[in-house]
């Protein structure tokens, strides 16, 4: 059966990390056991490529959609995200399908962009098994970002029933290139596995926050746009003096979020926050 890219989505809710030490802060949360009364369990660290595409018009961009080669171990997979909506508190509801690279995935590609307006510029649908990347490239789609991810993934669940992880926390360390600039970014998401309540979630935030106070910022914007925005703000030195050490200081996310909070869809709010 092929793929349907309009089919799947995830619930998230990210905290970025705007620290004048940023790294070392990301070292402590690793380091956590538990937090907010349930256990953290870590799975093995990974290492992520990203590479995300558009037309040369931004069309994927202009509605709201991006897509994506991601590159983990022997794994190349190609992923679509749609509109991010928040809907409570910082929490971002979008679609977003991951696929194995094979004929299928690109064929279903292929059509959503018919789908969204957005023509591949040849029909042949060319298909590399080992270079997904030169594929998109012979569609006549472009490189808009780069990006390399450590991330120290750990299921959340109840300290008596460890088995059954209701979210998962990724601790990301993320680094942008942009030309001879590398610039990092640190942060935290916690993404639902089930349905869950928002109270289990709050007092995972809470937490987080009475450890870390204001070194932990809700950021509502996906690592696709936050990279555009800095990569917007490097040319006339608006960063200047707010990137130490290749990261983020904390005065950066507010010229960041400046850019940024413009372009957020409205709220709304579904039934899985209900506490009932």
């Amino acid at each position: 059966m092929e793929p349907n890219f309009l089919a799947d989505h995830e619930t998230e809710l990210t905290l970025a990390i705007c620290s004048e030490t940023p790294s070392v802060l990301w070292d402590k949360i690793a380091a956590l056991g538990e937090l907010g009364g349930f256990a953290l369990i870590p799975d093995p660290p990974l290492t992520i490529h990203d590479t995300y595409f558009d037309k040369q018009d931004q069309a994927l961009r202009r509605s709201s959609w991006a897509l994506r080669i991601r590159i983990v171990g022997e794994k190349r997979l190609l992923t679509v995200k749609g509109p991010a909506t928040i809907i409570d508190s910082g929490i971002i509801s979008r679609t977003e399908i991951e696929r194995e690279w094979s004929r299928p995935a690109l064929a279903e590609l292929h059509r959503l962009l018919e789908k969204l307006g957005v023509s591949a510029s040849v029909k042949s649908q060319p298909f590399r098994e080992n270079d997904p990347a030169l594929t998109l490239l012979e569609l006549g789609l472009t490189v808009i970002q780069k990006r390399h991810v450590l991330r120290l993934p750990r299921r959340v669940a109840p300290k008596d029933a460890r088995e059954h992880a209701w979210a998962e926390l990724v601790i990301d360390r993320v680094s942008y290139d942009f030309g001879d600039q590398r610039v990092r970014h640190f942060e935290l998401e916690i993404e639902f596995l089930t349905s869950t309540r928002a109270s289990e979630l709050s007092r995972v935030v809470d937490a987080l926050k009475h450890l870390y106070g204001e070194e932990l910022r809700t950021w509502p914007y996906g690592k696709l746009s936050t990279g555009l925005a800095i990569q917007a703000l490097l040319p006339d030195n608006t960063l200047r003096g707010l990137i130490q050490a290749e990261c983020l200081l904390p005065a950066a996310y507010d010229k960041i979020a400046a850019i940024l909070s413009r372009r957020l869809p409205p709220a709304e709010k579904p039934s899985f926050l209900s506490e009932a």
